[in-house]
């Protein structure tokens, strides 16, 4: 099973500031050795969290490292990226069979 990383970060208008998320994961992704590395923005930017979610599946991933990667510990770490990661295993854990007796 292929193991994926994906960064979030918040995003930003500022095309630098989402240049800088990139050069960081392609430095998680040299230190690691992980195939599958990918970053994924809150928002302001694309792809965003779902996005990038999506694009590990696709690519193979059967486990994803979710990195948050965010200043401090505001809102979007304590309710939303949790909120994202519910929606995202809603669609991505198979459901059990149902069991009949």
């Amino acid at each position: 099973m292929k193991t994926a990383i994906l960064m979030m970060a918040h995003g930003s208008r500022i095309a630098e500031a989402n240049d800088a998320a990139r050069d960081v994961a392609a430095m998680v992704q040299e230190m690691t050795g992980f195939e599958i590395v990918e970053v994924s923005f809150r928002e302001l930017h694309e792809p965003n969290i779902q996005q990038g979610i999506d694009t590990c599946v696709a690519r193979g991933a059967g486990r994803i490292l979710l990195m948050p990667y965010f200043l401090f510990m505001g809102a979007h770490v304590q309710h939303d990226l949790p909120e994202e990661i519910e929606e995202a295993q809603k669609r991505n854990i198979p459901k059990p069979l149902p069991q009949w007796t």
